[in-house]
């Protein structure tokens, strides 16, 4: 009559192994000591942004706001054509980019 070594589950890649065992020879990960320290798998969260820092940031330089909020591409297309359209129009009149400036805001 030969009698097994306790096993159990390992909580990371479901493998039998001894219940004693402090490390998986499986998937090299260190074992809580009892069940209640398994791992919890947790939701990450996705990162907070403020919409009213995004609209402080929009004052100063207009896509910035975009890209505060996660949207770089997007920010990053508002540079470029705010920067072009400020280019075409400066020789133009005094008050025309800041009109652009303001229609940007809107």
């Amino acid at each position: 009559m030969s009698t097994e070594p306790p096993t159990r589950i390992c909580p990371f890649c479901a493998e039998t192994i001894l219940a004693q065992a402090k490390k998986c020879h499986f998937c090299n990960e260190f074992l809580p000591a009892n069940e209640a320290d398994e791992p919890i798998h947790r939701i990450k969260q996705a990162p907070i942004w403020d919409p009213g820092v995004a609209a402080l940031i929009i004052l100063i330089i207009p896509g910035a706001g975009q890209i505060y909020s996660g949207r770089v591409l997007a920010g990053l297309a508002w540079i470029f054509g705010v920067v072009i359209s400020y280019l075409l129009y400066t020789g133009r009149s005094e008050s025309r980019p800041m009109r652009l400036h303001i229609k940007c805001r809107a």
